[in-house]
């Protein structure tokens, strides 16, 4: 069942490409930032919680991101309580890079209205500081 949802979770996002939105290949950052991000830890970054997220081809059963170039920032997780059996579900919002700052709007407990820096980002490891 999780390889049926996995795959049409994948053929959709594949399936929505939307090709209206220009940007430029001069910036590499979107490029980067594009992709499945799973979590991976959290550490202490000069007295600051940072979280590492690393990429990987598809869903699986740990919290992950999802960043599409088309503006669209999707959260995969089971919610704040993490009791067994985990339900694991997407939820859809947008988000607008500026510098090296995520905004991200949607109706999450965690990711509603909040910014995100970008501490690192090689394109197998993305670190992020919480802002807001």
């Amino acid at each position: 069942m999780k390889l049926l949802i996995s795959f049409a979770l994948f053929t959709l996002s594949f399936l929505s490409c939307s090709k209206d939105i220009e940007i430029s290949v001069t910036n590499n950052q979107y490029n980067l930032l594009e992709g499945i991000w799973e979590y991976e830890s959290q550490v202490t970054v000069d007295s600051d919680y940072v979280t590492i997220y690393r990429k990987i081809q598809i869903l699986g059963d740990n919290s992950a991101i999802v960043i599409e170039g088309d503006a669209i920032f999707k959260s995969w997780d089971s919610g704040f309580c993490g009791t067994p059996p985990l339900c694991f579900y997407l939820t859809e919002g947008k988000y607008a890079l500026i510098d090296d700052v995520i905004n991200v709007d949607m109706n999450h407990y965690f990711f509603k209205n909040t910014k995100l820096q970008i501490i690192a980002n090689n394109g197998e490891r993305l670190t992020l500081k919480r802002l807001l």
